[in-house]
């Protein structure tokens, strides 16, 4: 597996939110985090990141143990969030937000061409807001730059907090096309999101967050069930 979580446990301060979170994400395979709001999921996602710090367990990434790492080094290493909100530097432009983004996890200028031409592959129309201010781009030009970002950095894995929120139909099928392409060349993904039926049609796989603590695990087809919805929303 290219991300091992065994009962890890986190919070803030002294109210610890997590709870012997056990969790794998293989290469490859998107896995999604499901859950009402307070259940967790950001919590989860910055955690494995190094935002939260733990307060006990474990997180080992690619067979090594990440757990006390900083998170600039767990990004040099492979890891790349998304958070949700996008955090983009608003009075810089989309290229130098991507080209800040590289310099972080140590790319030099041939590494971060050849990167950013993979990314005008994966998402063409960011050609055209390359020289604009991130801060005057539409929220769904936003998500698509914060993925981008994310992507530039070449990462082995992929968290995602949230990624559909308050996008139009067309840019959310369009980070779900792109998250495809990013499964078939072998990059792990964890999303932690509401959208159930846009996960039914993006995840592997689909555990349940509730209270901080997995509560189970399940197919994405059954997303749209009732069943599920008990499940994840109303904890019965």
């Amino acid at each position: 597996m290219l991300l091992n979580l065994t009962e890890v446990e986190s919070g803030y301060d002294d109210l610890q939110i997590l709870w012997g979170i056990n969790l794998s994400v293989a290469a490859g395979k998107v896995t999604a985090i499901a859950g009402p709001n307070g259940a967790g999921k950001s919590t989860l996602l910055k955690t494995i990141v190094g935002t939260i710090p733990l307060n006990s367990g474990k997180i080992e990434f690619d067979g090594k143990n990440v757990s006390q790492q900083s998170q600039s080094k767990r990004l040099r290493q492979g890891i790349s969030f998304v958070p949700e909100g996008r955090l983009l530097f608003d009075d810089l432009t989309v290229y130098e937000n991507l080209r800040l983004a590289a310099y972080m996890v140590g790319q030099d200028r041939s590494e971060f061409t050849v990167n950013l031409e993979n990314v005008l592959k994966l998402f063409p129309e960011i050609n055209s807001w390359i020289q604009v201010l991130a801060g005057r781009l539409s929220g769904g030009q936003q998500q698509i730059v914060a993925v981008a970002r994310a992507i530039v950095r070449s990462p082995r894995l992929i968290l995602l907090d949230e990624p559909s929120v308050g996008l139009a139909p067309m840019v959310i099928q369009r980070i779900g096309d792109q998250l495809q392409k990013m499964k078939d060349s072998g990059i792990g993904v964890l999303i932690a999101e509401q959208n159930v039926q846009w996960l039914e049609n993006v995840a592997d796989e689909v555990v349940i967050l509730t209270g901080g603590r997995i509560t189970d695990n399940v197919s994405p087809k059954m997303l749209g069930s009732r069943e599920f919805l008990r499940k994840a929303y109303l904890s019965v």
